[in-house]
């Protein structure tokens, strides 16, 4: 079983990140439904540019919890 990290900073940094992940993710799928509706509308180089900025946050959150399962098995 892995140890959790006593650090206060690491912990608020964590859930602050993993937050906004999930807001901005949660967003981008609720607005991807109302186009898919016919409710909003955007053009097609902005919805180009969502679905990067969703593939940039999740490569992003792929980095972040490599890098702390990194940091817990090494015991820091």
């Amino acid at each position: 079983m892995r140890q959790q990290s006593d650090n206060p900073l690491v912990k608020i940094v964590y859930y602050s990140v993993t937050s906004i992940f999930f807001l901005s993710i949660s967003a981008n799928l609720i607005l991807l439904f109302l186009i898919g509706l016919g409710i909003a509308e955007m053009n097609e180089r902005a919805i180009g540019a969502l679905v990067s900025i969703a593939l940039a946050l999740i490569h992003l959150m792929r980095k972040l919890i490599a890098v702390i399962g990194r940091e817990n098995s090494n015991g820091t």
